[in-house]
């Protein structure tokens, strides 16, 4: 396995970073409603340059960007059943490799579920203007004009918000 090989094989303090990074993914898959993450969406790298390990994760392609429309203000990744949701299925499996795998997982795990809702609290606070900038960035064949506008006029709204603290006090706390 992997994820369990790059959690022992490195430093305690790898460890850590990788575990954060779950826990931040986690949160913005929750965010995004992506509903297909596993752990070949990851990209495992180890830099010898930075001198530690990290994930990179990719492909949102089964989130709400993707197949629902955004903004989605229906169901929350909390409410999908393991049994019709890969996240909710796998994220039960990746923490379980993580209490066996990093022997201060337990120790650590609130600190690695804060990282993620600061890290979401941060996303809430980004400005519409920067948004704008963001969204601007992706291409038309991606996400059409309308979507953006959609996707803009919902940033600043209550929805939002509303959206980020649900996810925080039912899965990050």
């Amino acid at each position: 396995e992997r994820l369990l090989s790059f959690l022992v094989g490195g430093t305690p303090g790898d460890a850590d970073v990788v575990c954060k990074q779950l826990w931040a993914t986690y949160g913005i898959d929750c965010f995004l409603l992506n509903i297909d993450r596993h752990l070949g969406n990851y990209l495992y790298i180890n830099s010898e340059i930075f001198g530690n390990n990290y994930l990179m994760p990719f492909d949102y392609g089964l989130s709400s960007l993707a197949i629902e429309g955004w903004p989605y203000n229906g169901i929350h990744l909390s409410e999908l059943s393991q049994f019709t949701c890969n996240t909710t299925r796998n994220w039960k499996y990746i923490t379980r490799i993580l209490q066996e795998g990093h022997p201060r997982y337990g120790l650590y795990e609130q600190n690695y579920k804060r990282h993620a809702a600061n890290m979401l609290l941060r996303l809430n606070d980004m400005d519409k203007e920067q948004f704008i900038s963001l969204l601007r960035k992706i291409p038309e064949q991606w996400m059409a004009d309308q979507e953006k506008q959609a996707l803009t006029d919902w940033w600043d709204s209550p929805h939002k918000k509303d959206r980020i603290q649900k996810i925080i006090d039912e899965q990050l706390t």
